[in-house]
């Protein structure tokens, strides 16, 4: 229904109209939230408004009577002075192009924001651009005019003639004609009602639109008008914002559409003539894991963005019931450039400061204002929004997430203030001056709060990783937070270790409000972490050994199961640093798993399916390592490890490629032997079960004679390594040691046992004419290391021949090589 034209007599002195300032509700203490636009009590429904930062003026429209108003000494409630600029009755005769017979709609403007930068002869904060929802009629018709019906206009922030038809300070940018012509729809239904954000020149707008015909991203020219539909997605329903990039603006709006991130926040660049695919800028299930819910909450969704720099400020919208803890979460959010969210006010913090309070709150902006901190006045961000509850502008201070004592900095101090505020987790807080320390906005300061406390040190990690792949961590174990995981932290969890109602700081360390076995991990994972907000001049409590031990002797030994579905992981992307204690450790999933750590473990080490990379000398030093049949144990390139024990009688397969192994116990020389020849198969070094190497492969495939040597140690250990004939003690050369192990061993074509050591380089169990030759085709006599990478940790354990054999042995090896090139005229030996 149209609404009526509200006559104003034209002897109204609208320049110097002055309207009562309404009393303030007596409230609760927020430190960082209040009204802003305290003389609100003249607007009918505030629609929109605009902050002028060099007149400390605000532009206000309202659904009703005056349409605009001028607010001034916003920074000064109590000299606040708001002076109607336009009403309605002149508004609606713009509307209708001055033609009292059309029909309008209510007085819809949605979007009203002050040029920030100069447009063509307009200084900066001398035009405003107005977006309006609403429509107007054919002149005595029912029927909607889309050339009339105007979307876009710009404000002179003038004060309007009375009486006129707007035209004095309203120039219509763009019609719903407009609209109609770019998208090459012919439909009169539009969702315009909302706030629009600046391009980064501040010559163009970017708003979006969420009806089936023009739902989108739209850009717009200030001045030109000319308006271009950049994303086609009828699911873009949030007031957007802009951050330049070096590529374009990026435009940040709700999430969905193509990216199905419902609940989330998108993220499109547009370059000026192209525009990007959207993309997920924060995912629904980032928000879901902040807010700590399962899955999407009711209505969840991203109402209202403003850009602060690389900051991005939301407004987070949810109807869930007061029954539920989702119920809290509406307000104001952000996230920085490192994807670090934390809360500026929730709904528990917008009722206690502002009064009754309702689930609508939007048209996001900022600006900086003045903090008398406790350590001084410094400028901090106040993020100005719509409070539609209480009809009014509110804002909230944006302080630097942690700095809890408002002095514009993170410390020590700010800490100390944090710690005794933890409490068990889900313990709802009743004193909403607390709630400064409540980080994801539902009223609880507990372990998850911690988690993105610590995310706001810089916790780096402990210099003895350097090299490893790190994690990013789910939670430190700083139980009492001043800036370094070290040995006083594990005290305290072993001081409340196996009790119940515990909250982090004192050792609950995964969040399951008791002290227990899992809380040990989190606390390894951290060790010699150090923060580099507040703990650089921080000392590190001693590591205890000895109470570390007895500690662990105490422990239940757990089973460990680490599943890599696909890909590649390390051990510490999995959860463990390195593994202490375990009574059995099965890697499944048949993807690759890398054991890149010292583990001290005791129990059997499985592979059931799938590849464990060994690229640490110690990894399984302590575990019998068992291979399952068409699995695989591949020792990383260059990597000499060491395992207790080694079962493949499953049929599994140890994969050496250029490196070594070690057997501590329990496989005998023939044993060994056995499982080469089975890796061995055809000569090829192909086979599918037993102890092979793909290096050796690559190497015979290529014509290079390289085979895996063996030792036994006659203790009991046995080694096995990538090695060539002729490197008797796998050492990785071959050399006059080797030359005298073959030669005065006495097992050449002596027909008894021998080993490799000895010179039986074809593993049939003596040393003969062909192992003499295999010992001369290498061609490697003397040259050096003969490894494809840096050498591979001595593995023999072999004293070293007298010099005068050393002689000796050179002299013998000419010989032998004489009589071998006499008995095989025909062989292709490489001297």
């Amino acid at each position: 229904m149209a609404r009526a034209a509200v006559l104003v007599p034209v002897w109204v002195p609208v320049v110097v109209a002055v309207l009562t300032v309404a009393a303030a509700p007596a409230r609760a203490q927020v430190d960082n939230l209040a009204p802003v636009l305290t003389a609100s009590g003249f607007l009918a429904s505030l629609a929109a408004y605009t902050y002028d930062p060099t007149a400390d003026t605000m532009y206000v429209t309202a659904y009703g009577n005056p349409a605009v108003v001028k607010v001034t000494n916003v920074s000064t409630p109590a000299t606040q002075l708001p002076l109607p600029t336009v009403y309605e009755t002149t508004l609606q005769l713009y509307y209708r192009d001055g033609n009292p017979n059309r029909g309008v709609a209510t007085p819809l403007q949605g979007g009203l924001l002050l040029n920030p930068k100069p447009i063509g002869s307009n200084a900066a904060y001398s035009l405003a651009l107005i977006a309006d929802g609403g429509y107007t009629r054919y002149p005595a018709s029912g029927t909607v005019d889309p050339a009339a019906t105007k979307k876009f206009y710009t404000y002179n922030l003038g004060v309007a003639a009375i009486p006129g038809d707007g035209t004095d300070v309203f120039s219509t940018r763009v019609t719903l004609a407009d609209l109609q012509s770019a998208s090459g729809a012919t439909s009169t239904s539009n969702s315009l009602a909302r706030q629009f954000a600046w391009s980064g020149d501040g010559q163009s707008i970017y708003f979006t639109d969420s009806s089936a015909a023009y739902g989108g991203l739209w850009k717009l020219g200030a001045l030109s008008g000319s308006p271009q539909r950049i994303l086609n997605e009828d699911d873009t329903s949030a007031e957007p914002a802009v951050m330049p990039s070096a590529g374009g603006d990026r435009i940040f709006f709700s999430g969905g559409g193509s990216t199905g991130n419902v609940g989330g926040i998108d993220v499109v660049t547009h370059s000026g003539s192209t525009t990007s695919a959207r993309e997920v800028a924060v995912s629904a299930a980032t928000l879901s894991d902040f807010f700590e819910v399962s899955g999407i909450m009711p209505s969840q969704r991203v109402s209202s963005l403003t850009a602060v720099g690389e900051d991005l400020s939301f407004i987070f919208y949810t109807n869930a019931s007061g029954t539920k803890a989702e119920s809290r979460y509406p307000g104001i959010y952000r996230v920085d450039a490192e994807g670090r969210l934390s809360k500026v006010v929730n709904k528990t913090q917008r009722t206690a400061a502002l009064g009754s309070t309702n689930l609508v709150l939007d048209r996001l902006q900022s600006r900086t204002v003045p903090v008398a901190g406790t350590s001084g006045t410094f400028q901090a961000t106040q993020l100005l929004y719509r409070e539609q509850g209480i009809n009014t502008v509110a804002g909230a201070t944006a302080f630097k997430p942690v700095d809890f004592n408002r002095d514009n900095a993170v410390t020590a101090a700010d800490l100390a203030l944090f710690v005794p505020q933890v409490t068990v987790r889900g313990q709802v807080q009743t004193d909403v001056t607390n709630l400064r320390f409540d980080m994801n906005g539902n009223d609880t300061i507990d372990w998850k709060d911690v988690q993105i406390v610590e995310g706001f040190l810089d916790y780096v990690p402990d210099p003895d990783l350097a090299g490893r792949i790190v994690p990013a961590l789910p939670i430190q174990a700083d139980t009492d937070l001043n800036g370094v995981v070290d040995f006083a932290d594990f005290l305290v969890m072993q001081a409340n270790f196996e009790t119940t109602s515990r909250a982090f700081t004192q050792g609950d360390f995964n969040g399951d409000n008791q002290v227990s076995f899992p809380d040990l991990q989190p606390w390894i994972n951290s060790y010699g972490f150090r923060s580099e907000v507040v703990g650089g001049a921080v000392p590190m409590a001693p590591f205890d050994q000895v109470a570390w031990d007895q500690f662990l002797a105490t422990l239940t030994p757990p089973t460990v199961t680490l599943d890599v579905a696909t890909g590649r992981q390390t051990q510490f992307q999995l959860g463990y640093r390195t593994i202490v204690i375990a009574a059995a450790v099965t890697k499944t999933g048949t993807g690759t798993l890398v054991y890149d750590a010292a583990n001290t473990y005791a129990g059997t080490t499985s592979v059931a399916a799938g590849t464990l990379e060994i690229a640490a000398p110690d990894a399984i030093a302590t575990s019998t390592l068992r291979v399952s049949a068409g699995a695989t144990a591949r020792v990383a390139a260059g990597t000499a490890t060491t395992v207790a024990g080694l079962d493949l009688s499953a049929g599994g397969l140890v994969d050496l490629t250029t490196g070594a192994m070690t057997v501590t116990s329990g496989l005998s020389a023939a044993q060994l032997v056995a499982e080469i020849l089975v890796g061995r198969g055809d000569g090829s070094w192909t086979g599918a079960s037993g102890i092979s190497s793909s290096a050796v492969a690559a190497e015979v495939a290529g014509g290079t004679p390289r085979a895996i040597g063996w030792l036994d140690h006659g203790n009991g250990a046995v080694s096995f390594a990538f090695s060539a004939p002729g490197d008797t003690n796998i050492d990785g050369v071959v050399d006059i040691l080797d030359a005298a192990n073959f030669l005065a061993g006495g097992a050449y074509n002596a027909g008894t046992p021998a080993s490799w050591y000895q010179g039986d380089f074809s593993y049939d169990g003596v040393v003969d004419i062909r192992d003499a030759a295999d010992f001369l085709s290498t061609g490697l006599y003397d040259t050096g290391s003969y490894l494809p990478r840096a050498s591979v940790s001595a593995v023999a354990v072999v004293p070293e021949p007298a010099t005068a054999l050393m002689a000796a042995t050179a002299l013998a090896l000419l010989t032998c090589r004489r009589a071998a090139r006499t008995r095989h005229p025909r062989s292709q030996i490489r001297s």
